[in-house]
């Protein structure tokens, strides 16, 4: 049987790693959009809310308000 090299089974464990937390990143947002809870992100500098609904909707307020 062949040896798996070190480098790979290092690349499969961070591997597997990376999916647990892409995972929990997934069911944390889920339990967010369930509670009824936007999302928020920015893109070119611009707040914007993600609703439950599926709405997208610009976050007018400014200085981390």
């Amino acid at each position: 049987m062949i040896e798996k090299s070190p480098e790979l089974k290092t690349y499969e464990k961070a591997d597997a790693l990376m999916q647990g937390f892409r995972d929990s990143v997934r069911n944390a947002q889920k339990a967010a959009r369930d509670a009824g809870v936007p999302a928020v992100f920015v893109v070119n500098g611009l707040r914007y809310l993600a609703m439950p609904s599926g709405e997208i909707v610009r976050h007018e307020k400014q200085n981390g308000s």
